[in-house]
């Protein structure tokens, strides 16, 4: 989150799972994930804004060194989230279960976003991108990365409660 207090550096992370490095790795921490140099230099050549990085080292399974691997913070914010403007949805997931209720949707308060092109709202750890960033991603064949249309997410209600309680 960008926020770097009584951190040291470089970070250390040892690989244990997967034959193949990605383009984004998912550490199995919330939001935090490591970058390749590749992806690195290309949100550095698109000046993608709303994001740092950080000295890590990675280690394979085999204790050895993996080069050129970078933590990854979202900076960019925005305002918190308008549940009121979600669709509100039913769904039963499991035959014969009890109904949740889900709100399809994020809608953040955008009078309060500072314009990156990464960022996430307040209060929560959902990490939003532009269209170019998207684009960007999509063109260069970034791997280990899904995209989904924030009017097509669905958060069960006792998340969203709790996000706007909290945020």
């Amino acid at each position: 989150m960008g926020d770097y207090d009584n951190i040291s550096f470089p970070v250390t992370f040892v690989q244990d799972n997967g034959a193949k490095l990605r383009e984004v790795l998912d550490t199995g921490y919330a939001n935090l994930f490591l970058i390749s140099e590749r992806l690195k230099n290309i949100l550095n050549q698109y000046k993608i804004s709303g994001w740092l990085d950080f000295e890590v080292e990675l280690f394979s399974k085999k204790g050895e060194i993996i080069p050129k691997c970078y933590g990854f913070s979202v900076i960019g914010r925005s305002g918190r989230l308008n549940f009121e403007k979600s669709d509100l949805v039913e769904k039963i997931l499991v035959p014969g279960g009890i109904p949740a209720i889900y709100y399809k949707g994020l809608f953040p308060e955008m009078k309060e976003w500072d314009r990156s092109d990464i960022f996430m709202p307040k209060g929560t750890r959902f990490i939003i991108v532009t269209e170019k960033v998207k684009e960007i991603f999509m063109k260069k064949k970034i791997t280990n990365t899904y995209f989904q249309t924030i009017s097509e997410v669905e958060i069960l209600d006792l998340i969203a409660n709790d996000i706007q309680k909290y945020s």
